[in-house]
């Protein structure tokens, strides 16, 4: 039987939620709030196939527009997601919850959360405030990441300003697949993934729109010869040494897609539980499995053996 590694799997703690309705965010962006525990996180786990799972805050992480709120809720998010790390280490994993836009704070806490409670590694939102991961306010957050050969996990979340003629629909459907991609380029044209070559990427949803426009990007280094000064190995080189997980994106067009960019070893499961329902998440994974394109030894790769290599923890 298959058994799965999730790399994109929700916490919701009742903590984190009662801030969020402190906050008056009773949903994310367009999605209510979800039911969570351990033991529906387990049960789900458990019905799915899903052997281990690395998980992290969702959208809007921890600020909500007081920084001492952000810095407080952030070391409580991964207090929490650290502890249920080590008492199930070969079930559960951690990504670290940052306080940004506090850079202080911020640089603090990967040291607490890297060095002290040994997390997998740290989520990143797509923009915060409205700046783009490529924005060099960020770059002391990277230089500290790469020094550790830190791993990054990157969330969509509302980008600001959003389009007003979009709000009937929820961000989640679209907003967020365009707020991942243009980070991502952002990020690639600004030489963060050039001169932080040691952090790995993991991107989500398979990286957005980022397969399909991967071709009109790499043609933009003839039409605008200046854009190699960040990218001077090529569009292609920092595309593929990123990793994409399949969250809410198994469809046979975005799989075919992707595995036309990226090779096997750098795509990963993901769910998007708990946000995703029991359904949702069975139409992922049957789809996934239905995927014509893919050999055994591929399935193998995706399902659970990338992760092992990324996360050895999870060997078995």
């Amino acid at each position: 039987m298959t058994k799965y590694i999730d790399v994109h799997h929700h916490l919701l703690p009742s903590f984190y939620r009662d801030a969020l309705i402190e906050a008056k965010i009773p949903e994310i962006y367009g999605i209510k709030l979800p039911e969570w525990s351990l033991d529906l996180s387990k049960e789900a786990m458990e019905r799915h196939n899903i052997r281990a799972a690395i998980t992290s805050i969702s959208t809007p992480g921890v600020f909500f527009g007081d920084r001492g709120v952000a810095i407080n809720l952030a070391r409580q998010c991964n207090d929490y997601a650290a502890n249920l790390s080590v008492k199930h280490p070969k079930t559960y994993g951690s990504f670290a919850t940052l306080p940004l836009p506090d850079i202080n704070a911020t640089l603090d806490e990967i040291v607490y959360a890297l060095d002290i409670l040994k997390m997998e590694g740290v989520t990143l939102l797509s923009n915060y405030s409205g700046n783009l991961l490529g924005n060099p306010i960020f770059q002391p957050v990277f230089s500290e990441l790469e020094k550790r050969h830190a791993t990054v996990f990157i969330h969509p979340t509302i980008p600001s300003p959003c389009c007003a003629e979009m709000n009937f629909l929820p961000a989640s459907m679209f907003e967020f697949m365009c707020d991942s991609s243009r980070t991502i380029v952002n990020m690639l044209f600004s030489g963060i993934f050039e001169k932080y070559g040691n952090i790995k990427f993991i991107v989500p949803h398979a990286g957005g729109a980022i397969p399909y426009l991967a071709g009109r990007l790499d043609l933009y280094q003839i039409l605008m010869p200046s854009l190699k000064e960040n990218i001077p190995k090529g569009v292609y080189h920092y595309l593929k040494k990123l990793y994409y997980d399949t969250a809410m994106s198994t469809s046979t067009a975005t799989l075919r897609c992707l595995s036309e960019l990226v090779p096997v070893e750098n795509i990963l499961v993901g769910t998007d539980f708990t946000f995703v329902i029991d359904q949702g998440i069975e139409q992922e994974l049957r789809l996934l499995e239905e995927y014509p394109y893919f050999t055994n030894v591929d399935r193998e790769l995706i399902y659970y053996k990338n992760m092992e290599r990324l996360f050895p923890k999870f060997r078995i």
